[in-house]
């Protein structure tokens, strides 16, 4: 959270105030950007350019379009897991744990 105060402090150089809330609006902001980031990697399959011909001819069959759907699906629940426990650790709402051999 400290480098979030040093940005809002920065952003002093282009404006006359700063508000008390940017530190966590910027804090919001890297959250929600980091799940928009964990749902377009695990669901690649899906992606699309307009300018380029990126698109293969794609003869699936039902069961391989369930199963990659299934596993974008299981790779965006983990990811999801993996992010939610690292904000966590983070914020100190789940302990760190020690690692004691005997």
């Amino acid at each position: 959270m400290a480098s979030r105060y040093v940005l809002t402090l920065l952003l002093l150089t282009s404006r006359d105030r700063v508000s008390l809330t940017y530190p966590f609006l910027l804090w919001y902001n890297q959250v929600i950007g980091s799940l928009i980031k964990t749902f377009i990697f695990a669901h690649m399959h899906r992606q699309k350019w307009t300018r380029q011909q990126t698109t293969l001819s794609r003869d699936a069959t039902r069961l391989k379009e369930a199963f990659s759907t299934a596993s974008s699906v299981y790779m965006h629940v983990l990811s999801l897991g993996v992010l939610a426990t690292a904000i966590a650790l983070q914020m100190r709402i789940l302990p760190v744990p020690s690692f004691v051999l005997f």
